[in-house]
């Protein structure tokens, strides 16, 4: 939950306002070499948890409804969303140009998943959520 670095940039999110508030939260990077912060993202939805390694970042947010995972490339300023098929996808974690992360079904599973950038989907474990 805290702020992750790599190479010379940090990012965490910044949150305004309180559990329950129509307030939201935004993802910040810091670029150290330019001694700038650049706003990923900068809106009314909630973005939580991101990442960084190898120039991406990724990080779970709400914007279209659902918990969908997205990145953004430092060296292109291109946002993308990794996630399309309508399930809650939360807490990603970034090595080189793999992803992992969890879903839930709302039900009774929690699962963890991975991906490439530029990839489809896997499932790489299940657990009952009450694990």
């Amino acid at each position: 939950m805290g702020p992750e670095i790599w190479d010379d940039y940090v990012v965490w999110y910044s949150y305004t306002g309180s559990p329950g508030s129509t307030e939201y939260s935004d993802i910040i990077m810091f670029d150290i070499n330019a001694w700038r912060v650049v706003d990923i993202t900068n809106d009314n939805p909630i973005q939580y948890e991101p990442d960084i390694d190898n120039g991406t970042v990724v990080w779970h947010d709400n914007r279209n409804g659902y918990w969908d995972i997205y990145s953004y490339d430092i060296g292109t300023n291109q946002e993308n969303r990794l996630t399309f098929d309508g399930q809650e996808y939360f807490c990603p974690d970034i090595h080189n140009e793999k992803i992992v992360y969890y879903t839930h079904d709302r039900i009774t599973n929690i699962d963890r998943k991975s991906t490439r950038l530029n990839s489809s989907h896997t499932d790489i474990s299940r657990m009952p959520s009450s694990a």
